[in-house]
């Protein structure tokens, strides 16, 4: 039997919310079923699986340029006037003598007597930085009292030979001298020993570690 076309457009407007209302609801379904996929495909997530996540490791900075090392020089550098023309800060001295009773000579920093350079002059010794190589107190009449602290005066072209009453700079190839150490870098932002193959002179309190090869 013929269905008349009023009838029809009245049952398509009754079942057409019906219809909607399906499409509505399996497409939400299919939508759930995708995103549960796509989750639990390796890499499609926002986290980066653990196995593949790296680690950006920054390498130590080094550096062999031993007269320019950042933050060597404590601040303030001086807490006293006493002792400028003997120990001014940044330049190079010469000790004599006993340890106990040494005497100091300001001299060139590329001669081969300059075995120390002055980082800081204060008053005491306790007042130097912590990690200085050497404190040198002097009081006098003549000069008053102030104390030069001291580092070892490293460079490229000589070695120093450590002793147990003298410390003095040598050439490297010295068959008569003993304890000598030939610097090969500083390592920047440091306070261990861990960059050095064959030792050295840790300043921790500065970060910088300076790194040593002994010599025959």
């Amino acid at each position: 039997m013929p269905i008349d076309g009023s009838r029809s457009a009245f049952a398509l407007r009754m079942l057409w919310p019906l219809l909607r209302i399906y499409q509505q609801r399996h497409a939400l379904t299919v939508g759930f079923v995708a995103i549960l996929v796509l989750a639990l495909i390796p890499g499609c997530g926002s986290e980066t699986p653990s196995d593949m996540r790296t680690e950006t490791t920054l390498a130590p900075v080094t550096s062999v340029d031993f007269s320019n090392i950042h933050g060597q020089y404590p601040q303030p550098a001086t807490l006293t006037d006493q002792g400028q023309e003997f120990a001014p800060v940044g330049g190079c001295v010469d000790l004599g003598g006993p340890q106990v009773r040494a005497t100091i000579s300001v001299v060139d920093c590329g001669s081969s007597r300059s075995t120390y350079r002055v980082v800081q002059r204060v008053n005491m010794p306790n007042e130097c930085i912590g990690d200085s190589d050497r404190r040198l107190y002097q009081n006098s009449k003549a000069e008053g009292q102030w104390t030069a602290c001291l580092d070892l005066n490293w460079d490229s072209t000589s070695c120093i030979s450590i002793g147990a009453e003298v410390v003095k700079k040598v050439g490297c190839d010295d068959k008569g001298t003993s304890r000598k150490f030939k610097p090969v870098k500083v390592i920047h932002d440091s306070t261990a020993l861990d960059g050095c193959r064959s030792g050295g002179y840790t300043h921790p309190i500065r970060r910088f570690t300076i790194c040593t090869q002994p010599q025959p």
